[in-house]
């Protein structure tokens, strides 16, 4: 069952205008030069509208029979890392480390702060903790007992 021309063109406009909203907001809150109360305002609105949007979005589209996988422990140990090397930098950044800020004028050579640089290197951990992906979903292997090769001829 399809979603008839009216829903998606509600469902257009309604994601438009939230992600314009939503940038709006966030560039509100963050810019110092900015009206203080333009900016959050304008993200609530903006999310409101993206949710409304899924929400017209999906209101026809039949339901999926697929289930995710659940969560083992590479898939555990990529996110937390994710989430150290994150929190590594915003302790740096709440703790004034020197570095953090690149000063630009006079042109200096800059420090390497220790706690964000721990975490960037925390953030690498995934290329040795996650598992190798596989090449084909299906399982699907060659006539010489190897996976097959779909780059081209052979």
């Amino acid at each position: 069952m399809h979603r008839d021309a009216r829903s998606r063109r509600q469902a257009t406009a309604l994601t438009l205008a939230g992600l314009t909203g939503v940038v709006a907001g966030v560039y509100g809150l963050l810019d110092g030069g900015s009206a203080p109360l333009l900016g959050l305002p304008l993200l609530v609105v903006g999310a409101s509208a993206a949710t409304a949007s899924l929400a017209v979005g999906a209101r026809r589209d039949p339901r999926s029979r697929y289930r995710p996988d659940p969560w083992a422990t590479p898939e555990w140990l990529v996110l937390g890392s994710g989430a150290a090397a994150g929190v590594f930098v915003l302790i740096a950044a709440q703790r004034g480390v020197p570095g953090i800020l690149v000063q630009t004028s006079p042109a200096v050579w800059p420090a390497l702060p220790w706690v964000p640089a721990m975490g960037v290197l925390l953030a690498l951990a995934p290329a040795w903790l996650s598992p190798v992906p596989p090449l084909r979903a299906d399982g699907s292997v060659g006539s010489d007992g190897g996976l097959q090769d779909f780059g081209g001829a052979s």
